[in-house]
């Protein structure tokens, strides 16, 4: 029999140990992060990632919706995304 007062491991538990209240703080970063590895990746000469954002008119212009929070306009548009997109995150 067990001793009732200790503690076993949950086998199901979490991978990553991470605070509860640290939680929306990782998945808004990660975000933010991944924001600006899209961005990084359009600069290498060849990459055209603007081509995921919407096109009007155009079924296949569709997809946007689901990338376009991801692209940006440059650098300048970019800082301007995150700092309140981190902020009120």
């Amino acid at each position: 029999m067990t001793d009732p007062g200790t503690e076993q491991a949950d086998p199901g538990g979490d991978a990553l140990d991470i605070p509860e209240w640290l939680r929306p703080v990782v998945v808004v970063c990660t975000f933010a992060a991944l924001m600006w590895v899209v961005e990084i990746i359009d600069l290498i000469p060849g990459t055209n990632l603007d081509r995921w954002g919407i096109r009007p008119r155009e079924i296949g212009g569709l997809i946007g919706i689901v990338t376009m929070p991801l692209l940006h306009d440059g650098f300048g548009h970019l800082i301007s995304n995150t700092i309140p997109f981190v902020i009120m995150g």
